[in-house]
Protein backbone atom coordinates (compact mmCIF):
# COMPACT_ATOMS: atom_id res chain seq x y z
CA UNK A 1 0.00 0.00 0.00
CA UNK A 2 1.21 3.33 -0.97
CA UNK A 3 0.27 6.35 1.12
CA UNK A 4 0.69 10.23 0.50
CA UNK A 5 0.84 12.49 3.48
CA UNK A 6 -0.06 15.68 2.90
CA UNK A 7 1.22 18.38 5.66
CA UNK A 8 -2.00 21.19 6.35
CA UNK A 9 -2.07 24.38 8.22
CA UNK A 10 -5.55 25.84 9.08
CA UNK A 11 -5.36 28.89 7.31
CA UNK A 12 -6.02 31.32 10.23
CA UNK A 13 -4.84 35.43 9.79
CA UNK A 14 -1.41 35.78 11.92
CA UNK A 15 -0.79 32.09 11.92
CA UNK A 16 0.49 30.83 8.26
CA UNK A 17 2.82 33.02 5.92
CA UNK A 18 3.98 35.46 8.59
CA UNK A 19 6.59 36.92 6.03
CA UNK A 20 4.35 37.38 3.48
CA UNK A 21 1.73 39.05 6.01
CA UNK A 22 4.38 40.86 7.20
CA UNK A 23 3.95 43.06 3.70
CA UNK A 24 0.51 42.16 2.50
CA UNK A 25 -0.96 41.31 5.60
CA UNK A 26 -2.28 38.92 7.53
CA UNK A 27 -5.60 38.17 5.78
CA UNK A 28 -4.31 38.08 2.55
CA UNK A 29 -1.78 36.04 3.73
CA UNK A 30 -3.78 33.47 5.30
CA UNK A 31 -6.00 33.47 2.17
CA UNK A 32 -2.70 32.84 -0.24
CA UNK A 33 -2.01 30.07 2.03
CA UNK A 34 -5.46 28.57 1.23
CA UNK A 35 -5.24 29.22 -2.55
CA UNK A 36 -2.19 27.27 -2.89
CA UNK A 37 -3.09 24.75 -0.03
CA UNK A 38 -6.49 23.76 -1.92
CA UNK A 39 -5.04 23.83 -5.41
CA UNK A 40 -2.34 20.85 -4.01
CA UNK A 41 -4.76 19.38 -2.62
CA UNK A 42 -7.16 18.73 -5.29
CA UNK A 43 -4.66 18.23 -7.55
CA UNK A 44 -2.60 15.04 -5.71
CA UNK A 45 -5.58 13.50 -3.56
CA UNK A 46 -7.27 11.00 -5.78
CA UNK A 47 -5.00 8.40 -7.62
CA UNK A 48 -5.30 4.71 -7.90
CA UNK A 49 -1.28 4.35 -7.27
CA UNK A 50 -1.85 5.26 -3.52
CA UNK A 51 -3.90 6.81 -0.67
CA UNK A 52 -3.82 10.20 0.94
CA UNK A 53 -3.43 11.34 4.79
CA UNK A 54 -4.21 14.44 5.65
CA UNK A 55 -1.73 15.47 8.52
CA UNK A 56 -3.33 18.83 10.03
CA UNK A 57 -2.52 21.31 12.72
CA UNK A 58 -3.23 22.74 14.91
CA UNK A 59 -4.79 19.73 16.37
CA UNK A 60 -7.69 22.15 17.68
CA UNK A 61 -9.02 22.93 14.17
CA UNK A 62 -10.13 19.39 13.26
CA UNK A 63 -13.71 20.46 12.85
CA UNK A 64 -12.19 23.66 11.05
CA UNK A 65 -9.60 21.50 8.12
CA UNK A 66 -12.55 18.97 7.23
CA UNK A 67 -15.02 21.29 6.65
CA UNK A 68 -12.43 23.61 4.88
CA UNK A 69 -10.92 20.85 2.96
CA UNK A 70 -14.28 19.47 2.09
CA UNK A 71 -13.05 15.99 1.10
CA UNK A 72 -14.30 12.57 2.44
CA UNK A 73 -12.20 10.44 0.00
CA UNK A 74 -9.19 10.97 2.51
CA UNK A 75 -8.06 10.65 5.86
CA UNK A 76 -7.33 13.11 8.74
CA UNK A 77 -5.03 12.99 11.52
CA UNK A 78 -3.37 15.49 13.50
CA UNK A 79 0.14 16.51 13.25
CA UNK A 80 2.31 15.65 16.88
CA UNK A 81 5.54 16.94 18.33
CA UNK A 82 7.24 20.36 19.15
CA UNK A 83 9.49 20.78 15.65
CA UNK A 84 8.80 19.91 11.57
CA UNK A 85 11.03 17.33 11.95
CA UNK A 86 9.57 15.56 14.85
CA UNK A 87 6.26 15.86 13.38
CA UNK A 88 7.31 14.45 9.87
CA UNK A 89 9.01 11.46 11.65
CA UNK A 90 6.08 11.20 13.49
CA UNK A 91 3.72 10.94 10.64
CA UNK A 92 5.99 8.44 8.84
CA UNK A 93 6.03 6.54 11.94
CA UNK A 94 1.97 6.45 11.79
CA UNK A 95 1.16 5.89 8.56
CA UNK A 96 3.96 2.83 8.20
CA UNK A 97 2.51 1.25 11.37
CA UNK A 98 -1.17 1.15 9.82
CA UNK A 99 0.54 -0.61 6.95
CA UNK A 100 1.99 1.48 4.25
CA UNK A 101 4.47 -0.04 2.46
CA UNK A 102 6.03 3.08 0.55
CA UNK A 103 5.10 6.81 2.04
CA UNK A 104 5.60 10.05 0.47
CA UNK A 105 5.22 13.02 2.62
CA UNK A 106 4.48 17.09 0.64
CA UNK A 107 3.82 19.98 2.53
CA UNK A 108 1.28 22.99 0.84
CA UNK A 109 3.70 25.78 0.34
CA UNK A 110 4.47 24.90 -3.74
CA UNK A 111 2.02 25.25 -6.00
CA UNK A 112 3.33 23.07 -8.93
CA UNK A 113 3.28 20.16 -7.20
CA UNK A 114 1.31 17.54 -9.46
CA UNK A 115 0.13 13.87 -9.05
CA UNK A 116 2.51 12.95 -11.54
CA UNK A 117 5.25 14.13 -9.45
CA UNK A 118 4.03 12.09 -6.46
CA UNK A 119 3.36 9.15 -8.47
CA UNK A 120 6.73 9.45 -10.16
CA UNK A 121 8.35 9.44 -6.38
CA UNK A 122 6.16 6.22 -5.41
CA UNK A 123 7.73 4.48 -8.78
CA UNK A 124 10.89 5.60 -7.60
CA UNK A 125 10.97 4.17 -4.36
CA UNK A 126 10.36 0.51 -5.79
CA UNK A 127 14.30 0.93 -6.64
CA UNK A 128 15.53 3.42 -3.94
CA UNK A 129 15.91 3.43 -0.57
CA UNK A 130 14.78 7.68 -0.03
CA UNK A 131 13.25 10.56 -2.70
CA UNK A 132 13.63 13.82 -2.26
CA UNK A 133 12.44 17.21 -3.60
CA UNK A 134 14.35 19.80 -3.40
CA UNK A 135 12.98 23.29 -3.01
CA UNK A 136 14.52 26.66 -4.27
CA UNK A 137 15.06 27.96 -0.88
CA UNK A 138 17.34 25.49 0.90
CA UNK A 139 14.46 23.27 2.04
CA UNK A 140 12.80 20.11 0.25
CA UNK A 141 8.95 19.99 -0.75
CA UNK A 142 8.74 16.05 -1.04
CA UNK A 143 9.95 13.29 1.10
CA UNK A 144 9.67 9.55 0.09
CA UNK A 145 11.15 6.52 2.40
CA UNK A 146 10.17 2.79 2.66
CA UNK A 147 10.33 2.62 6.41
CA UNK A 148 10.72 5.09 9.27
CA UNK A 149 14.05 7.15 9.25
CA UNK A 150 13.90 9.14 12.64
CA UNK A 151 17.65 9.90 12.22
CA UNK A 152 16.96 12.20 8.60
CA UNK A 153 14.82 14.52 11.14
CA UNK A 154 17.97 15.11 13.77
CA UNK A 155 19.69 17.90 14.01
CA UNK A 156 18.39 20.02 11.27
CA UNK A 157 17.86 24.16 11.90
CA UNK A 158 14.46 23.78 10.31
CA UNK A 159 13.41 27.32 8.20
CA UNK A 160 17.34 27.59 7.26
CA UNK A 161 18.70 27.46 3.68
CA UNK A 162 20.36 24.14 4.71
CA UNK A 163 17.53 22.08 5.58
CA UNK A 164 18.14 19.72 1.75
CA UNK A 165 21.76 19.63 1.72
CA UNK A 166 22.30 18.65 5.86
CA UNK A 167 19.16 15.96 4.92
CA UNK A 168 21.04 14.52 1.95
CA UNK A 169 24.12 14.21 4.44
CA UNK A 170 22.05 11.94 6.60
CA UNK A 171 20.67 10.09 3.62
CA UNK A 172 24.23 9.11 2.95
CA UNK A 173 25.38 8.63 6.76
CA UNK A 174 22.47 5.55 6.75
CA UNK A 175 23.77 4.31 3.51
CA UNK A 176 20.43 5.11 1.88
CA UNK A 177 19.79 5.20 -2.11
CA UNK A 178 18.15 7.90 -3.40
CA UNK A 179 16.56 10.28 -5.71
CA UNK A 180 16.35 13.67 -6.40
CA UNK A 181 13.23 15.52 -7.99
CA UNK A 182 13.20 18.45 -9.97
CA UNK A 183 13.91 21.59 -7.95
CA UNK A 184 10.61 23.60 -7.20
CA UNK A 185 9.51 26.80 -5.76
CA UNK A 186 7.68 27.31 -2.31
CA UNK A 187 5.95 30.30 -1.72
CA UNK A 188 7.21 32.24 1.01
CA UNK A 189 7.34 36.19 0.00
CA UNK A 190 5.46 38.43 -2.39
CA UNK A 191 8.27 37.98 -4.53
CA UNK A 192 7.47 34.13 -5.07
CA UNK A 193 3.69 34.59 -6.11
CA UNK A 194 2.55 34.05 -8.98
CA UNK A 195 0.12 35.62 -11.32
CA UNK A 196 -2.06 32.62 -10.91
CA UNK A 197 -2.20 33.04 -7.40
CA UNK A 198 -2.69 36.94 -7.55
CA UNK A 199 -5.76 36.54 -9.63
CA UNK A 200 -7.53 34.52 -7.05
CA UNK A 201 -7.52 37.32 -4.52
CA UNK A 202 -11.04 38.46 -4.43
CA UNK A 203 -12.82 40.32 -1.82
CA UNK A 204 -15.04 37.36 -1.31
CA UNK A 205 -12.17 34.86 -1.16
CA UNK A 206 -10.25 37.47 1.39
CA UNK A 207 -13.89 37.67 3.54
CA UNK A 208 -13.90 33.89 3.54
CA UNK A 209 -10.88 33.81 6.19
CA UNK A 210 -10.78 37.31 7.91
CA UNK A 211 -12.12 37.23 11.74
Amino acid sequence: MNTLIVFVKYPEPGKVKTRIARELGAETAAVIYSIIAERVIERVSVSDEYGTVIFFDPPEMANEIRQWVGRGDVTYESQSGDTIGERMSDAFEKVFSTGAEKAVLIGTDVPAITAEMVTEAFRSLEYEDAVIGPAEDGGYYLLGLKKPEPALFDDIEWGSGSVYQKTLGHIEELNLSYKSLDILRDVDTPEDIGPEILDCLTDERKLRYSK
